[in-house]
């Protein structure tokens, strides 16, 4: 059955978005020759926003603030992750990350993907690139990426459910100061007092004699 001449103006005079959205799967592969022409943002939650037309980089800024965006292929152990800068074009056939601003302010290293708790399960979380200068380096892949930020989100919304469960400021006080701990463990140096150090002395001078 065909479509009367008046359906098939609605549908050629229809709006298309400018992107839609689905959800990030490591375990489908890339259809290159689908994705050539259009820009797939992939967002901090796993989500990818897909683009078919032009978009920069303070575009997307403005519409996710305390947000950067970086090319997917550019995230090296021990190396600062470049973002675009305001002025840059998304350029359609390439992928990019969608991440908060701090991840940029420090380098990548291995104790930064320790915690991911699929990263035996799935595909190998780094591979081994050769320089133009003939050295080598170890990149981060896309698959890795996403699930160190999905896995944040997660202990992030944990640890908001629970602050909203401490009523009163003296439970949130001490949440807080458990929280910190655990951050911040440092082995416990017991001081040793004057008094302490001079009978140690003793029994040492008596042991020598």
């Amino acid at each position: 059955m065909g479509l009367s001449r008046r359906k098939l103006n609605q549908l050629m005079v229809a709006p298309i978005p400018r992107c839609f959205h689905r959800d990030y799967d490591a375990k489908t592969p890339h259809r290159r020759s689908r994705s050539a022409a259009v820009i797939r943002l992939v967002k901090s939650d796993g989500m990818v926003a897909i683009y078919d037309t032009p978009v920069t980089a303070s575009e997307l800024m403005e519409e996710f603030p305390k947000h950067m965006v970086c090319r997917s292929d550019c995230f090296y152990i021990g190396q600062v992750t470049p973002a675009l800068s305001h002025h840059d074009r998304l350029l359609p056939g390439h992928n990019y990350f969608l991440l908060p601003a701090n991840f940029f302010q420090s380098a990548l290293s291995f104790a930064t993907f320790l915690r991911c708790r699929t990263a035996a399960a799935g595909p190998p979380p780094f591979e081994l690139e050769k320089t133009a200068a003939g050295g080598l380096r170890v990149k981060v892949t896309e698959e890795m990426i996403v699930q160190r930020q999905k896995e944040m989100e997660a202990e992030a919304e944990v640890a908001r459910r629970i602050v909203r469960v401490c009523t009163t400021p003296q439970l949130r006080k001490d949440y807080e100061m458990l929280v910190g701990r655990r951050l911040q463990w440092k082995p416990k140096l017991d001081s040793i007092s004057e008094q302490k150090s001079r009978k140690i002395l003793r029994k040492t001078k008596s042991n020598v004699v």
